[in-house]
């Protein structure tokens, strides 16, 4: 698996909103995108904890961990977050995917692979929370970014891109469709 992740804050900030994890825990590798609200250290300290959250909890249900997340949040007194969490188990070539607010998800498969990210934001008021469970096949391609990424990005018109490395997608796809005025994060997965 090859895991390539690119960021930038938004122009005339020195902290990015956003935060990312990517572990590996017993059989999963885990990667989790937030976005704060707004942007600075507040926004930053809010996602922060999304994703120390996650990875207290990289291995119990994906609607735990985002409930936990939803009242660490909660408690500390932060902003709300958009927070995506992908999990993979490489043995059986199954993922699990839950999100909450506008972190988009994209893949390249041979099955259509296309789950829906629930409205609202953790930390402020938890939505009904949905996992999606699919099967992917080696070489398949994922993609997840925040708002900061234009929505003029779409992965299947870069399907000649997906032949370079996961970091070379990643730097391409936030260099053309980053957002100066807003902080932008691209994760990009290759089974």
């Amino acid at each position: 698996m090859e895991i390539g992740i690119a960021q930038q804050a938004k122009a005339a900030s020195r902290v990015s909103g956003d935060a990312h994890l990517v572990l590996e825990r017993g059989r999963y590798v885990v990667v989790a995108l937030a976005d704060g609200l707004g942007s600075g250290e507040k926004a930053a300290h809010s996602a922060r904890l999304a994703v120390q959250g996650v990875a207290e909890l990289a291995t119990e249900a994906l609607q735990d961990i985002l409930t936990y997340c939803h009242y660490s949040i909660l408690a500390a007194g932060g902003v709300g977050v958009m927070m995506a969490i992908l999990r993979l188990d490489p043995g059986t070539r199954g993922f699990e995917f839950s999100g909450v607010g506008n972190i988009r998800f994209q893949a390249h498969s041979r099955e259509p692979i296309q789950p829906i990210v629930r409205y609202g934001y953790l930390g402020v008021r938890l939505p009904s929370l949905h996992v999606y469970r699919f099967s992917y096949t080696p070489g398949d391609v994922f993609v997840l970014h925040t708002d900061g990424i234009s929505t003029r990005f779409h992965l299947h018109n870069h399907l000649a891109e997906l032949r370079e490395g996961a970091q070379s997608l990643a730097e391409r796809i936030l260099g053309q469709y980053g957002k100066e005025h807003d902080d932008a994060t691209v994760i990009v997965v290759r089974t």
